[in-house]
């Protein structure tokens, strides 16, 4: 466990140091020294996640235990040397090919590795988790269609054969939930962008909590009332991370969920 709000991962912190609270679409970008802009993230409001709290409330109860009846999703308790609160669960393949000798004491092994699944897969919670990689493949189409246009095409070299989509209608191989989530500063591993979907199950946060994401040098506001929903995608090797809830008080469990 991590006293987070004994850290510099904070609100209060980051505003502190010239963070910008924002809570409406927007567009970061910056210029990148030839007169062009590369655009870092895309903070869309207002969005659809009924395929998510579907997925969410077959998955796990309130305070992010998995249900004992639900079985196929991978647990992650660890994530490098990320320091996380909260639960996330993993679906699909971590790594499509190559060769992996990163997890001390084991031998290397060639890929593709999948997330192993906790037990016997259930078929309705993978109906679900296509319904739902489906719809953020079809709200990246939407919202950011040359980011889908370069993932379609980088899949299709990779993957050809689409043996590693979670479905034909989604241009990638893995999907996360998290609910509760707490995660330090990172840059993800990826090629391309991230697409994270971001809603709310629990209605408002009480006094002293909100639900926020930080990224170049702006906390964007994650939704605060129920059944609101909100998407950010995100450029390659850009830190960033889902606060903790308070800046003076221990972090929040609570039931709100992400997808990415």
């Amino acid at each position: 466990k991590v006293g987070w709000e004994h850290t510099q991962w904070t609100s209060r912190n980051l505003l502190a140091n010239g963070f910008e609270m924002v809570d409406r679409n927007t567009i970061c970008a910056v210029d990148d020294g030839e007169g062009r802009a590369f655009i870092v993230c895309i903070y869309t409001r207002g969005v659809n996640a009924n395929t998510l709290t579907d997925f969410a409330d077959y998955v796990l109860n309130t305070r992010g235990a998995v249900h004992k009846h639900v079985a196929g999703q991978s647990i992650i308790h660890k994530r490098g040397s990320k320091k996380q609160d909260g639960h996330m669960l993993m679906y699909g393949t971590h790594n499509l090919f190559g060769i992996n000798a990163t997890h001390e004491g084991l031998s290397p092994h060639w890929q593709p590795a999948a997330y192993l699944p906790s037990g016997e897969r259930d078929e309705l919670l993978y109906t679900k988790l296509r319904t739902l990689a489906a719809h953020m493949s079809a709200l990246e189409k939407s919202l950011t269609p040359i980011v889908a246009d370069v993932r379609r095409r980088l899949f299709d070299h990779m993957d050809p054969k689409k043996r590693h989509r979670i479905t034909d209608e989604c241009d990638g191989p893995a999907l996360s939930i998290t609910i509760g989530y707490v995660v330090g500063p990172h840059d993800d591993s990826g090629v391309i962008n991230e697409a994270i979907l971001f809603a709310n199950r629990d209605g408002p946060m009480p006094a002293g909590h909100a639900w926020l994401f930080a990224i170049a040098g702006t906390i964007f506001v994650l939704p605060n009332a129920r059944d609101e929903a909100v998407h950010i995608t995100i450029a390659p090797e850009i830190y960033h991370g889902t606060l903790p809830t308070s800046s003076v008080l221990p972090h929040l469990v609570h039931g709100n969920v992400a997808s990415a």
